[in-house]
């Protein structure tokens, strides 16, 4: 198996519309890059192509037009790429994703602007990873994290089904479903020193505000691992583990 990795910034130029919320917001700065974090794994003579944007949804014109350009620059097919995004809230609007969308307004062409360059960034990266291709192994692990999530749509006492009908709202009678509350995560190591990427999932962990979800109770909760790791172990110690092998090799060199 190989693995190449690889990360574009697509964070768009300031002044530009932002998604996510009921009001008009426009950004006035930058607390973190926003990315798009490309891996490609190639086995047995087959390649595919994994990409995930820090947005808050992926219009599928974007991905079909990235498909495209990655086609043309990688020769992968575009059945062989998936494209994702994380769900951000603190990112820019996509013209055209919905009604309430558009690029008119203060903001808007800036907007339309970054939708009309994403294709080509998406494609940077997966190129970047085919690029980085290298001899890897893989891990696997599922771990169970029931704090974060809540189900959204709440059965209410008169029989109606409400949507984020408030906190301690006395009308609630109870949860219209579960939450899914498992962790998935994925760990490819590569078999020569260099930085060893990792894919996480966790349903609906979005970003609302200026501060991230709890990643460090995500990684406790990836607390199961499969092959080539056998029995249960903690994700921190597994964190701690290949940091103290990073710095004695920094140490060695």
């Amino acid at each position: 198996m190989r693995i190449g990795s690889a990360a574009v910034v697509i964070t768009p130029a300031l002044g530009t519309l932002l998604a996510g919320y009921y009001e008009t917001r426009i950004s006035d700065g930058v607390h973190d890059d926003l990315y798009a974090k490309a891996m490609v794994l190639e086995c047995g003579g087959t390649r595919a192509a994994m990409v995930c944007c820090d947005l808050i949804s992926m219009p599928l014109n974007v991905a079909q037009e990235a498909r495209r350009l990655i086609e043309k620059d990688t020769g992968l097919k575009p059945d062989q790429v998936m494209i994702s995004a994380t769900h951000t809230h603190t990112g820019p609007i996509l013209p055209g994703r919905t009604a309430r969308e558009t690029a008119d307004g203060p903001g808007g062409d800036l907007a339309q602007e970054f939708v009309n360059e994403l294709p080509a960034r998406i494609a940077a990266s997966v190129k970047q990873a085919v690029e980085k291709l290298a001899p890897a192994t893989a891990s696997t692990a599922i771990g169970r994290e029931d704090h974060l999530s809540f189900n959204r749509r709440y059965i209410m006492k008169d029989g109606t089904v409400g949507w984020n009908p408030g906190k301690l709202n006395p009308k609630i009678d109870k949860p219209a479903g579960p939450i899914d509350p498992a962790v998935s995560v994925v760990y490819f190591e590569f078999r020569r020193r260099r930085p060893d990427p990792q894919l996480r999932q966790f349903q609906h962990a979005s970003r609302h505000g200026r501060r991230p979800a709890n990643l460090r109770r995500l990684r406790r909760a990836a607390v199961q691992h499969a092959q080539p790791h056998q029995g249960r172990i903690d994700a921190d110690d597994v964190h701690q583990r290949h940091l103290r092998r990073h710095q004695s090799r920094q140490c060695e060199q």
